[in-house]
């Protein structure tokens, strides 16, 4: 299936046509400001997610609302944080030919490169474009993510307490039926 106004036919074909007219490093153009903006979200986002919860979950129990709460507020935070990157990444990985045309140069390269054209273009709002629904894309995506991780830390914390949460330990199981089936050919022969 064909996006509408692109000029592949798909995504073999797109690949294809980047590797023939620009080679491997087109695409791994925006690598760096990938981390760039990957390393400063996730730690942001955890550490907001945890400061959160320690102000509004001080005894640390299972509560999905308060969860599901603080993975919004912790995806929006990260989000913002880190929409510059993403506007320049963007950018790095279009290459959009009417911002080339405009600024009448042939190529953007690298983080600081983006950045200084994406504030000639648009000015410093234009770090921020898109932001709104990045953040209703983002919230209710970490909500989610972080209610089930908290929901699974709960399972897993109530079948540890049972004394159930042995018997998913393989590597224990594994020896203890290897020593008593040894144990058993020993005692049989």
């Amino acid at each position: 299936m064909q996006m509408c106004c692109s000029p592949y036919s798909g995504c073999t074909n797109a690949a294809i046509n980047i590797y023939q007219t620009e080679g491997l490093k087109a695409f791994y153009r925006s690598y760096l400001t990938q981390l760039s903006m990957n390393v400063p979200f996730q730690a942001s986002l955890v550490t907001t997610y945890m400061a959160i919860q320690r102000f509004m979950n001080p005894n640390n129990e299972y509560s999905p609302l308060i969860h599901f709460l603080s993975g919004a507020v912790a995806g929006g935070v990260a989000s913002t944080v880190t929409m510059p990157f993403d506007n320049c990444k963007t950018l790095l990985n279009t290459q959009e030919a009417g911002v080339l045309r405009k600024l009448e140069i042939n190529e953007i390269n690298g983080l600081t490169g983006a950045a200084k054209y994406v504030r000639r273009m648009v000015g410093l709002r234009g770090f921020f474009s898109g932001l709104t629904p990045r953040l209703l894309y983002q919230a209710p995506s970490t909500a989610i993510s972080w209610s089930v991780y908290e929901f699974v830390k709960y399972i897993m914390k109530k079948d540890q307490t049972n004394g159930e949460f042995d018997k998913c330990d393989t590597l224990n199981r594994l020896k203890e039926d290897n020593l008593l089936s040894g144990a058993k050919q020993k005692s049989t022969c």
